[in-house]
């Protein structure tokens, strides 16, 4: 037996975690680094990926977006054998993948969904088609469990600046309430990462609607920090 997302799991029956996410080919975000924190969280990974790019740190190259079939496919074999016991969400891309993504996902009522809302690259790049964006709010944020922006995807989504703890607890009630407002009574939280923010440590705040929570820790090297982010995610992707 062994620790997964903070459960005693039997070593012969790992949980399976989905990933939907698009590919980068210096494996440092998408599903490879998905797949990589499942791995290191002793979890089964499997997964579809939602768009091919060719980018790295410095800029993004091109996006090929995989059309809404083939996703429809990849979704299909990934969980055909065996349904998982969490799935993990990055880039859609486009708005036929979030309206497939979000008809996929109400086949699931009571597996934990974490949605990272990949949005732009860290060089600014749109990594989801403008057309898509009420589409995502509306109808695809309201149906995961937790949802995990940076900084600068939570002003996007709260429509106000963050530069202090004060202002990440305020966006994360006004992302909380958007959203809780269609999603209903089922249980939901934000956690906006403070990886973005400036100063030695890295604070992530969480709401659920009733407490902020905050975390406290010392900043990660710039070559480590999608690694650390990815394991982060992924924990709350495997806790309910």
């Amino acid at each position: 037996r062994y620790t997964f997302g903070g459960l005693m799991v039997d070593e012969k029956v790992r949980p399976l975690v989905l990933a939907i996410a698009g590919s980068d080919p210096t494996g440092g975000a998408g599903v490879h680094a998905d797949l990589e924190a499942i791995r290191k969280m002793g979890g089964e990974g499997v997964y579809a990926i939602t768009a091919i790019t060719a980018q790295d740190e410095e800029s993004v190259l091109t996006i090929h977006p995989t059309p809404a079939d083939v996703l429809s496919q990849q979704l299909a074999v990934a969980v055909r054998l065996r349904n998982p016991s969490a799935i993990k969400i990055g880039m859609v891309a486009t708005l036929s993948n979030a309206k497939l993504v979000s008809w996929f996902l109400r086949r699931f009522k009571d597996e934990p969904v974490v949605l990272d809302p990949v949005l732009h690259s860290s060089s600014g790049y749109p990594l989801l088609e403008s057309d898509a964006m009420s589409y995502f709010r509306q109808n695809l944020l309201p149906l995961v469990s937790v949802i995990t922006p940076n900084r600068m995807e939570a002003e996007i989504l709260a429509g106000q600046k963050i530069k202090s703890v004060k202002t990440m607890e305020a966006a994360s009630e006004v992302i909380y309430k958007e959203i809780k407002a269609i999603r209903g009574k089922r249980p939901f939280a934000v956690i906006i990462k403070g990886g973005h923010m400036d100063g030695d440590d890295v604070l992530d705040v969480l709401y659920d609607g009733e407490v902020y929570s905050s975390d406290t820790k010392q900043s990660v090297p710039v070559d480590r920090y999608r690694e650390v982010t990815n394991e982060f995610t992924m924990a709350h992707s495997t806790t309910k």
